[in-house]
């Protein structure tokens, strides 16, 4: 069974407690991802946004557009 959505507020609380590499994992789409990376995670594991898009080549195209502002 998956963990239950931690948000943003949680990955921040995260983030203050170690400087491990931080991934958050799960629900990230190009819509989301600036906000959960402004969080302080080191990156992103974006899939189902991919795969599950229409256009993959776009859907890909603009995540990197959001993640790189």
């Amino acid at each position: 069974m998956a963990d239950p959505v931690l948000g943003c507020e949680r990955l921040t609380a995260a983030r203050h407690l170690t400087d491990a590499p931080l991934v958050a994992i799960g629900g990230i789409t190009a819509a989301t991802a600036p906000a959960v990376l402004a969080t302080g995670a080191d990156a992103v594991a974006v899939i189902a946004a991919l795969v599950r898009a229409p256009d993959v080549e776009r859907a890909t195209a603009e995540l990197l557009a959001a993640i790189e502002r």
